[in-house]
């Protein structure tokens, strides 16, 4: 997988190359962390959180910034398509340290910047200050993040992780969603998260997608996709206000025709009794095959045929290895792991030739998980 990545950063519109301008970067890595995490205020304000890396990595060399190869760590007030990442640049500061260096040689629109993005106004906060960047070795990680949630309004965030290594600085988003509440969960509003992460259905498939919330009482969620192509994204419904019970969810998807041999999204909205809403996206792309289901089962994009398991009632049906003991019939599941996707990442590089420093950050990240 990572050959593709180097792939990806040659290819990526950049300025300049330092000596380390095609190493991978070493991304945070976020294993074990709750779908749904509750921060009671009256309780601590103070949320810790664990986070783990593949390697050290403190070698900065002599035509890198002095804080390069560092983590920082943030919260946003909502998630966003699985390919239009967070701002490559935390600060314009940022910048001009990396112009010194000669890695920066052209003009950072304020668009790539995240302290001058306009979208992203008023809806992300540090939770690592710029001059306390941790660097990448085990110790530090070992020790974890503690996020001081005391001067945040309450509601629901989404963790990210950043590794500073100019000019190619990457983002991980966390999985699950924060809720921070005075007490009373309700009274914060809706927090919901996908977990499902990235699929390929066949033409005549269902997607589950799954996920956690924690809404009021009467809350209702409506599901809607979108090819990620076009340059203006037009949604469809495929739930319309469906009862929210209990602390989990389905959402059932047919295949769409629109996403045949194209990526899309999908996004979530809860709205509570009183109109206050939230919308989740599926962390991952979903695409649809141009055939119907052969009856083999799925390993990412190539398929394998079910292994014969045997019922309850001694009779033979198809399964998958990896199917639940004691079920019939054949369960199959993403393998992320598959040797062609490297096929995927060239349809990326085609679909999205203007995102390809968005597809290095989505790319990497989902190396770092495999």
């Amino acid at each position: 997988m990572h050959r593709w990545v180097l792939v990806l950063l040659a290819l990526a519109p950049l300025p300049a190359w330092a000596g380390n301008g095609t190493k991978l970067r070493t991304l945070v890595q976020w294993p074990d962390a709750p779908c749904m995490t509750l921060v009671d205020r009256t309780q601590s304000a103070v949320l810790h959180l664990d986070y783990a890396i593949p390697n050290e990595d403190t070698d900065v060399t002599s035509d890198e910034v002095a804080d390069s190869r560092t983590h920082q760590f943030f919260a946003t007030c909502r998630t966003s398509l699985p390919l239009d990442v967070l701002p490559t640049w935390i600060t314009a500061a940022d910048v001009d340290a990396a112009t010194t260096k000669g890695l920066v040689t052209v003009a950072i629109p304020p668009v790539q910047i995240l302290e001058t993005n306009e979208a992203w106004a008023g809806c992300w906060t540090r939770i690592v200050a710029d001059d306390e960047r941790r660097p990448i070795t085990f110790a530090m990680a070992d020790a974890g993040v503690d996020w001081d949630t005391s001067t945040l309004p309450p509601g629901a965030y989404t963790v990210h992780g950043y590794t500073y290594e100019p000019a190619v600085n990457l983002w991980v988003q966390r999985p699950g969603v924060v809720k921070v509440h005075d007490g009373d969960p309700d009274a914060a509003g809706p927090a919901a998260a996908i977990t499902t992460g990235e699929l390929s259905l066949y033409r005549d498939g269902v997607a589950q997608i799954e996920g956690c919330v924690d809404a009021p009482a009467g809350t209702t969620v409506t599901a809607e996709w979108t090819a990620a192509d076009r340059p203006e994204l037009e949604w469809v419904p495929f739930v319309v206000d469906a009862p929210v019970e209990g602390d989990a969810f389905t959402l059932e998807l047919e295949a769409p025709e629109g996403l045949v041999e194209r990526w899309g999204a999908v996004r979530a909205t809860f709205t509570a009794p009183d109109g206050r809403g939230y919308s989740t996206m599926m962390p991952a792309m979903i695409t649809v095959l141009p055939q119907d289901d052969p009856g083999m089962c799925g390993a990412g994009f190539i398929d394998q045929p079910c292994a014969e398991t045997e019922d309850g009632d001694g009779s033979e049906s198809s399964g998958s290895p990896g199917e639940v003991e004691g079920s019939a019939g054949c369960a199959c599941a993403n393998d992320r792991s598959s040797g062609h996707a490297g096929w995927w990442l060239a349809v990326l590089l085609l679909v999205f030739p203007r995102r390809r420093s968005a597809i290095v950050d989505a790319w990497s990240a989902r190396s770092s998980r495999s």
